[in-house]
């Protein structure tokens, strides 16, 4: 990554940490409790003289300090300029929220509804601020960092990970308050909200920066991965392919590319590869396109704030492992890619070497190709379209932090129920066509 894309990575992170500050300082001034991992220097801060922001750069030390115990110390010499870097953002960080708590001196809702809604308001301004730090995607704060060396040391999901560490915070903040006041002050029930809804608030917003990627530059989630040396004679032409459940786009794709002599790269040649680097067969045909959000449980527990490579759960592994493998087969030659969010892991590919289709339809035709193509019951079509579809954009939206629909995101949207397949493949074909002669 360039110097620049850096600095403006950075731009984005800074002022992302006082977002995360304003949401933890208004979460705290409901008196409903505080953010789990801010629990100890709230606590702290109302017994004894130092302010909380002093606490939380105390508290933020000790947990860097625990990182490097546990990665050990070879590990932690190589990734020294990381704790360099967290030192002064640490201190923006602690006293931005001392700068926020001041600034809300004023503020002290009396109701319990205002109260409530200083809790779900901080959560979400604290949801956004985190949004923006996974979009800048350059470091992590102490607590993640955290989180992330126990996760690989044990090898156990950072979702899991982090809700046990939380409730470790949590347990510590009680005693040290029933140790210095006599009675639990600054836990209460608006801790167990903001810990149970600023991760699916940050899944939420995290997609509608997507705006932002021009600014920053390259993206990252590609970086350190085994990349084509691409030149302007040798580029391969790649046609990507998304779709909605049952919009005829696995009938569309071949009919391009056996049009345009170009290689078909649908899910058995993606899963077959993936196979070969590093993940059982199993693994690959479970979590295929999954969503990693099937549940409550996951939708709270979610790798929000984990890069997708440091992440352990299965879904992750796989689509690390498509991700590599979609990149090696398309530095092949000409290709079409049905799904598996290649229009996302080929960001880096030339421009004007890449043609990125959406496939949609109507319900009725939707219905219609499943009877035909996979003799659904007609009372099950509709339900399963629409939780497809629901899989299909969770998974997106985990793995891209981008809208699945945006239609900025691609060069064509194509509507199968008002072309023909055939009609929808010579537009295509001749997009592509057009784009591969203005490069040669």
């Amino acid at each position: 990554m360039d110097k620049g894309s850096i600095i403006r990575r950075y731009a984005l992170f800074v002022p992302s940490l006082a977002v995360c500050a304003l949401g933890i300082a208004l979460v705290t001034k409901s008196c409903l409790g505080t953010t789990p991992i801010s629990g100890v220097p709230f606590v702290l801060s109302l017994f004894t003289a130092p302010s909380m922001g002093t606490y939380t750069l105390i508290w933020n030390c000790l947990m860097l300090l625990c990182s490097i115990l546990v990665m050990g110390r070879k590990k932690a010499w190589e990734r020294k300029m990381d704790f360099v870097i967290l030192i002064p953002l640490t201190l923006f960080f602690s006293y931005s929220i001392d700068f926020w708590m001041w600034t809300l001196k004023g503020f002290n809702p009396s109701s319990y509804y205002m109260k409530a809604l200083s809790v779900l308001l901080g959560s979400m301004v604290l949801a956004a601020g985190i949004s923006g730090e996974v979009k800048a995607d350059v470091t992590m704060m102490s607590g993640e960092y955290l989180v992330r060396e126990i996760a690989t040391k044990t090898k156990i999901r950072f979702g899991w990970v982090k809700l046990t560490l939380d409730i470790l915070y949590v347990v510590l903040s009680v005693v040290l308050s029933l140790a210095l006041g006599g009675k639990v002050e600054g836990i209460r029930e608006g801790t167990l909200v903001a810990a149970l809804i600023v991760g699916p608030l940050t899944n939420i917003m995290t997609p509608s920066l997507g705006f932002m990627d021009s600014f920053l530059g390259a993206s990252r989630r590609n970086e350190g991965r085994d990349t084509h040396s691409h030149s302007a004679s040798d580029t391969s032409m790649v046609v990507t392919f998304t779709r909605d459940f049952g919009s005829g786009a696995r009938i569309l794709a071949p009919m391009v590319a056996k049009n345009l002599g170009y290689t078909l790269i649908d899910k058995n040649t993606i899963q077959g590869a993936a196979v070969g680097m590093g993940v059982s067969f199993d693994e690959v045909e479970r979590y295929d396109e999954s969503s990693p959000y099937e549940d409550l449980l996951d939708l709270v527990l979610g790798d929000y704030e984990a890069p997708v490579e440091d992440s352990l759960s299965p879904i992750d592994r796989v689509f690390v492992a498509q991700s590599r493998a979609i990149r090696a087969l398309s530095a092949k030659g000409d290709c079409v890619i049905l799904g598996r969010c290649s229009d996302c892991i080929l960001d880096d590919h030339p421009k004007d070497r890449i043609v990125r289709v959406f496939c949609y339809t109507t319900m009725q035709d939707a219905a219609r190709r499943c009877r035909e193509s996979y003799g659904m019951r007609e009372e099950d079509i509709e339900k399963e379209i629409l939780s497809q579809n629901r899989r299909r954009i969770a998974h997106y939206r985990h793995f891209t932090h981008r809208k699945w629909k945006d239609p900025s995101r691609y060069d064509i949207m194509v509507n199968t129920s008002s072309v023909s397949m055939e009609e929808a493949c010579r537009v295509v074909c001749e997009i592509v066509r057009k784009k591969a002669s203005a490069r040669s």
